[in-house]
């Protein structure tokens, strides 16, 4: 690992004032300086940027800080990036933090100066190639957040717990659900995305997350009208609905799927929501119903020719009788009159009947 003694570091937070102070206690350590609204312009960054040092919200519109920790230590590209965690959160969800949340450091958001110290403890923690090693700071209450005038820390930090609750309760409803989800911004993005999603792909949350949707899989036969319900339909805000039916589904990965793909407006943002079933079992079953539906037809049509033809042949074998019986009359009465040649072409009729 090459450390840069002018670090480029990444800001990643909604709160453009903590942007600006952080940014500022930064550049005077001599960093350069970038910044993004969440993780998702995160990833945009990343991508155009080479970054040493990421500080982190974790809770953010769109891709959220977890979600950005875990796609950061899970890629070559990214791994030798210091990840420090600098969120409100981190006294109220720390146990969770620990044990899920990949990152180097984690602090508590607290005063300037104690986020001047925090600066300062990253980026000596980044030079002396500490890494992968968690310190809890600025938990106490007095280095907690100034709450809003007219409430106490207490009462910030019980809507902080809510909030944690709320967010794990949606979080533990979309993991139960066995339909994949993903959630889009309006550019096509995926900035959400289920475990039953990642079973249906075969793809990690940290190879779906930030990837254009049409790219993520191959399309097949869909790739047209999906690209064209990207850019009319969900980035123009559109609320039409598009459906893969049984009809007609798509094949992943060996599985056969249906979904429903549906631009939403929320206010005044637009976002994409959309919904995957893998219907493999059902539609193999119904697959091989219509195979063995199709067979039997078959030995209903062979039984019936079969009975056609006995039929046939006994009807035949009734005429070849008749014709055979009057040939045998005919030969065995006396003919003065018949000449060899005659006699030879009735008994050659005779015998062509026999056969």
């Amino acid at each position: 690992m090459v450390i840069n003694n002018n670090p480029n570091v990444l800001v990643v937070d909604n709160n453009p004032v903590l942007v600006k102070a952080l940014t500022s206690l930064l550049i005077k350590e001599g960093c350069e300086v970038k910044s993004a609204e969440n993780g998702l312009d995160a990833l945009d960054v990343l991508r155009d940027w080479s970054v040493d040092i990421v500080f982190t919200d974790l809770v953010m519109p769109y891709v959220e800080g977890d979600v950005l920790c875990r796609i950061i230590k899970s890629k070559d590209e990214y791994k030798n990036i210091f990840v420090t965690i600098l969120s409100a959160i981190v006294t109220e969800d720390r146990e969770r933090i620990l044990a899920e949340v990949p990152c180097d450091l984690c602090f508590a958001k607290g005063s300037i100066l104690e986020m001047q110290q925090q600066v300062r403890q990253t980026l000596d923690s980044y030079k002396n190639g500490i890494t992968r090693v968690i310190e809890i700071a600025a938990t106490e209450p007095s280095a907690a957040p100034s709450a809003p005038k007219g409430e106490s820390v207490s009462s910030a930090n019980t809507i902080t717990r809510e909030l944690l609750e709320v967010k794990d309760h949606l979080h533990n409803i979309l993991e139960e659900l066995s339909e994949g989800i993903l959630e889009l911004n309006y550019l096509g993005k995926i900035v959400r995305a289920n475990s039953a999603i990642t079973d249906i792909f075969n793809k990690t949350r940290e190879e779906l997350i930030g990837e254009p949707l049409k790219d993520v899989i191959s399309w097949s036969q869909y790739q047209t009208i999906v690209e064209d319900w990207l850019s009319n339909d969900l980035k123009e805000g559109k609320t039409g609905l598009f459906e893969i039916k049984e009809t007609d589904p798509l094949s992943i990965n060996e599985k056969i799927i249906t979904a429903k793909l549906s631009a939403v407006k929320d206010d005044e943002k637009i976002f994409g929501v959309c919904i995957f079933h893998d219907i493999t079992r059902q539609y193999l079953a119904e697959k091989h119903k219509r195979e063995v539906d199709a067979a039997m037809e078959l030995m209903k049509k062979m039984e019936a020719m079969r009975g056609m033809a006995g039929g046939l042949a006994h009807d035949f074998n009734n005429l070849l009788t008749v014709i055979c019986g009057n040939l045998d009359i005919v030969l065995a009465e006396p003919g003065e009159n018949r000449s060899s040649d005659e006699l030879g072409l009735i008994e050659n009729a005779r015998k062509a009947s026999m056969v």
